[in-house]
């Protein structure tokens, strides 16, 4: 019989037991995903894959978890990604890794465009999100740029290449199988690096006032990342319980090539913004209003003061050269 007079039940529970019967499943039941996209209908797309994987769970949970989702996964993060809703969009985009790393793939030796995207290599072909992969790559060759010129200026604060952030960090985070968790450092990196784009562009819309939560939101994240890279680095494991011990410890220091941080503890936000006013590009400067900062948004987004345009570009120049400068120094 063939496929085409088989139910969708049947079609569905054939196709969870092999990977190519998978892709033709997915493909006849998600077509043209690309005539939705170049009509800009993010969102219909996006919904009818949720639809799709709802119904195959509903006939079978089993089926469900075992069928190959690489597809409605990857197609799900692209949508995501087009309708500006990037924590999405990576969850899907590293769901889709997994599905395929399960599957024999591996973000060297056989790649897929699930890991050619959080691999950030926009050039290689044969990949649906190239355009987006494209775009993610240059959001970070930006900061890497800003960390390489103006942070690295002193010899002996190291560069980072974007070639030295995939071996040193994003493989060994992806192949992890014994701390899967750590791909969430990867994705957090990217997620940050993407949305200041969409964020920046809130302050030409004229708001003056009012919440600042989304700003204070983003750059909190890129402040934890900072501290999880510290926590989860690959040469020397901090003993401290909290990010300023962290920071004091000796050998992270000669390791991170910083001073001391000395504080007084309880910074409100207006302390950042006077740290802000005197900051010189140095990594010392960097990390120690990356950790005014943390501590701060960390107990307290109802702060009076709204955050200005330029005070949100620096601070998140600042805090992603520090998650960087903690990469170059300590995932090598």
């Amino acid at each position: 019989m063939k496929d085409i007079n088989k139910t969708f039940q049947e079609q569905f529970l054939e196709a969870s037991s092999d990977i190519h019967l998978a892709t033709r499943f997915w493909n006849r039941h998600n077509p043209k995903p690309f005539d939705l996209l170049n009509n800009f209908q993010y969102y219909q797309l996006r919904e009818r894959l949720f639809a799709l994987l709802q119904e195959c769970r509903k006939i079978d949970s089993a089926a469900f978890d075992r069928i190959h989702k690489g597809h409605p996964y990857y197609f799900i993060g692209i949508a995501s990604y087009l309708l500006d809703d990037f924590q999405t969009a990576i969850y899907f985009f590293d769901a889709a890794v997994t599905e395929d790393m399960n599957s024999g793939a591996h973000p060297i030796t056989d790649p897929r465009p699930s890991t050619r995207f959080l691999m950030l290599e926009g050039a290689e072909i044969r990949q649906g999100a190239k355009v987006i992969t494209e775009l993610t790559e240059a959001k970070i060759d930006r900061i890497l740029t800003h960390y390489n010129t103006q942070i690295t200026k002193h010899a002996s604060i190291p560069q980072l290449t974007k070639d030295a952030l995939r071996i040193d960090f994003i493989v060994p985070c992806l192949t992890n199988v014994s701390n899967p968790g750590l791909r969430t450092l990867v994705t957090a990196l990217i997620t940050y690096c993407i949305e200041w784009d969409f964020r920046n562009q809130h302050f030409d819309y004229g708001v003056k006032s009012g919440t600042s939560e989304p700003f204070f939101s983003h750059l909190f994240r890129g402040c934890l990342l900072f501290e999880s890279l510290l926590l989860h680095n690959r040469m020397h494991r901090p003993t401290g319980k909290n990010l300023g011990a962290i920071l004091n410890e000796s050998i992270i220091r000669q390791e991170l090539n910083t001073r001391p941080i000395i504080g007084k503890g309880g910074d409100i936000l207006h302390d950042v913004f006077v740290e802000l006013n005197t900051y010189n590009n140095t990594i010392d400067e960097a990390i120690k209003i990356t950790y005014m900062t943390r501590n701060t948004l960390g107990h307290n987004l109802g702060w009076d003061t709204c955050i200005t345009q330029e005070q949100y570009q620096n601070l998140y120049l600042i805090t992603a050269s520090s998650c960087l400068h903690v990469i170059a120094c300590l995932w090598k």
